[in-house]
């Protein structure tokens, strides 16, 4: 295991292939605030500059990596709501992406329903335990096998609708 650290543009996304899932990481870019609804209020997270986005993907489909990039733009360009699962929610339903939002993300395999804090992000076996780490200049990624994953930037993407009327 080693600790690897990359430098971000703004508009780069780092994505981590491993052989069950991927995860894409980003900077958080100027947003100063998510929703997060829940079944029983709203939640305003507040985020800060030096913060980063994570997405987590139960698959290392291609596809997804076209997910990952949309993903980050809804929540970074459009700011929709994220969605809070409830306590009690079936365990055996598990959505194809997850997100967490922070300077410090603890991934884990072994989160239970209900009892899960805001820095930790569920994800596929091949990142269990290893930390993204945020310190304004970098993202730091703590406790990566880099023989088990792939690592690659993409840039972020935007579509654009051109009127024809």
């Amino acid at each position: 295991m080693s600790i690897e650290s990359f430098k971000l543009a703004d508009n780069e996304i780092l994505i981590v292939k491993g052989e069950n899932g991927l995860l894409g990481i980003a900077k958080a870019k100027g947003i100063n605030k998510v929703l997060i609804e829940s079944f029983e209020k709203e939640i305003e997270l507040i985020v800060n500059p030096e913060d980063i986005i994570a997405v987590s993907c139960f698959s290392n489909n291609e596809k997804f990596i076209s997910g990952i990039a949309c993903m980050i733009y809804l929540i970074r360009e459009i700011g929709i709501p994220l969605i809070s699962f409830p306590k009690e929610r079936k365990t055996s339903f598990i959505p194809n992406m997850l997100i967490a939002i922070g300077k410090h993300i603890i991934l884990t395999t072994k989160i239970e329903p209900g009892k899960e804090r805001q820095n930790m992000l569920c994800v596929a076996k091949d990142f269990d335990n290893i930390e993204i780490i945020s310190n304004n200049e970098n993202i730091i990624l703590k406790g990566i096998d880099k023989i088990k994953v792939k690592m690659f930037k993409i840039s972020q993407f935007h579509i654009q609708y051109k009127n024809n009327y």
